[in-house]
Order: C-alpha cells, then structure tokens, then sequence
C-alpha cells in the first residue's frame, strides 16, 4: 500500500515533457533521471515494512490506445502530490492535461499543499501554465533547476556522464518539500480516519459495573441483563468498588461507568467521589470523557449524587431504556 494509504494509489504523480511531445529527448531524460532520483530518496524516508512509496514516472506503463486518457486521468487524480517539472516544453497537450485533471479538485487554499514545482528551464513568455499562476498571474513559487542563464544545469555534463552532481541541491530541497507534504497528509488522514471511527458506536460497548464485593449477587444480576443488550461487563467475574481503582486506569478505554447500590449501609458517597476523580483524571490525562450512572435500588438517592450531577436509574420496570438516556445526558 501507499504510504497514503486506500485513498490514493500513488503518493507521487511526475509530470514532465515526453520526447513523443517535444523531440527534446536530452529534456526528457534529463527530467526522467532527477524524478528517480527523487522517488528513490523518498522511498529511503518512507518504506516501511509493507508501506511502499508508490510514484507514478511513465506513461509507457499504462497500457495506451483508446483508454490512455481515462486511465492518464485516473491515475492523476488517485495521486496525493503532483510534481510539475515545468519547461518550455511542458505546453504539450498531454502536460496540460495532467496538469488540469489534478487541480480539478484543489482550491486556493490547498494548493500549495499538494503540488511542488519545478523550473527545468527559462520559459519563454506566455508558456508558463496558467494553473500554475497565482492570484497575481506571476509563477507560483519554484524550485529551480536552471543555471544563470536559464538554461538546464549542467546538461552538458548530465549528456556525456549521465551525472547529477551538480543538483545535489535542487534535489534535497525537492525530497523535503515533498517529504513535509506527505507527512502533513498522512496527519491528516489519520484525524480523518479517527474522527470517522469516533462517530461509529461500537457493536458491543464496553461498560464497567463498579460495586462492592458484598454486591455480588445484584452485581451478578445486573451483568447478566447489560451483557443480553449486548454489551461487554468488566471486570468479568467479580465486582470492583471506586475506592479500588487507581488512577482510572480500569475504566480507560470503557465506554461507560455504571455504580450499583444495593445496599443500605455500603459506602456509596466515597464510591462516588472516587469515580469522578478518576474520571477527571482520564479526562485530564488522556482527554476521555466516560459517561456514568447509578444503579439504585433505593427510592431515596445519596446526596452525593447531586453533588456530583450523577445520572440516577432506579433499578426497577424496564430499567435499560431508562439507562441508556441517562447516558446519553451524562
């Protein structure tokens, strides 16, 4: 997979001149090699086990005739960066076409956060891609690739030796640029996917059943009728009291708290002010609001139930409903 993740197939798109476009086959070599190379510095930074930095470089890979535009485009716009290597030459149509497809879906704010590009020549006036200009029609900002005179850097060098000594520069400026954008992406993609999964109620919730020891039995009652929901009880054999738990850490990951009185003598107030602190300390350490209720089998609540805006289901009649809003309020 992509280090992008389903949502893309490439992470990189290159989009340069062809010699099919211009006859320039010194350009399109020359492009060819620094975009491999910076594809293959990437994948230095980015591999990991299974995750592979997936750039797209060729045409030839796809398999042309009557579907190379459909498949161009799919292509294009299932990348997560494009790098536009801008020459005189990159007016071509199929250029133009990459281009336009892949700023199909971006706006002026996000612009910068998905394409890089760089300046392989001088261009001459009017060539320089209007997708490419910002509010001001003047060239959005570049890396550049072109010696004083604007002309490729060293191209004579890269012809005879195949070299790229001489854009060491150029090239680590490039793999950062892109790097940064990637990483922002998957952070991005991450708060996405975690706020998605945030707003799916789990199947079974899980749900502690905080009681004293003495409790057993109405603690065993009140397990059996939460788990027929279903939900998942814990602990799973024997009851836990809040004065027990320490710093919460029972309850982390639990997605309610539900304190049982059954008796008229068991120590409900310092089981309550013991649950909240913990509860407030969650929310403190890790920013987890758990929601929480009393079971009662008393008529009269404990005082600190108010103290502490402690929802109260009295345990008697078709109880669960009644638990569930009380949740949903807590």
């Amino acid at each position: 997979m992509s280090t992008l993740g389903d949502a893309y197939d490439y992470d990189v798109f290159f989009s340069y001149a062809w010699a099919g476009d211009t006859g320039d086959q010194h350009m399109r070599e020359w492009s060819r090699k620094i975009a491999d190379t910076i594809r293959t510095l990437l994948s230095q930074r980015f591999n990991r086990g299974d995750v592979r930095l997936n750039a797209f470089l060729d045409r030839d890979v796809l398999r042309g005739g009557q579907d190379l535009d459909r498949e161009l485009k799919s292509a294009v716009q299932r990348s997560g960066i494009l790098v536009a290597m801008v020459s005189d030459h990159y007016a071509s149509p199929y250029c133009q076409k990459e281009l336009n497809w892949f700023c199909e879906g971006l706006t002026e704010a996000n612009f910068a956060d998905h394409v890089c590009i760089l300046r392989m020549q001088e261009v001459s006036e009017g060539k320089w891609p209007a997708a490419l200009q910002g509010t001001d029609a003047k060239p959005r900002l570049f890396i550049d690739f072109c010696d004083e005179r604007g002309q490729p850097i060293n191209m004579a060098g890269f012809i005879l030796s195949g070299s790229l000594a001489d854009l060491v520069t150029p090239i680590n400026r490039v793999v950062v640029e892109i790097a940064d954008k990637i990483t922002a992406m998957q952070k991005k993609i991450s708060a996405r996917e975690a706020y998605v999964r945030s707003q799916k109620l789990p199947v079974e919730p899980v749900i502690f059943l905080e009681a004293e020891q003495a409790d057993l039995e109405q603690w065993m009652w009140c397990s059996a009728q939460l788990r027929a929901v279903p939900s998942i009880i814990w602990p799973q054999r024997a009851p836990v009291p809040a004065t027990a738990v320490v710093n919460g850490e029972e309850y982390d990951g639990c997605e309610a708290l539900l304190l049982l009185r059954s008796r008229v003598d068991d120590d409900i107030g310092r089981r309550i002010k013991a649950a909240y602190l913990s509860r407030r300390k969650l929310y403190r350490d890790k920013e987890q609001t758990i929601p929480w209720a009393l079971l009662d089998l008393f008529d009269d609540p404990p005082p600190e139930s108010d103290a502490f805006h402690l929802p109260r289901v009295p345990l008697k009649g078709d109880w669960l409903p009644v638990l569930r809003g009380a949740l949903r309020e807590a």
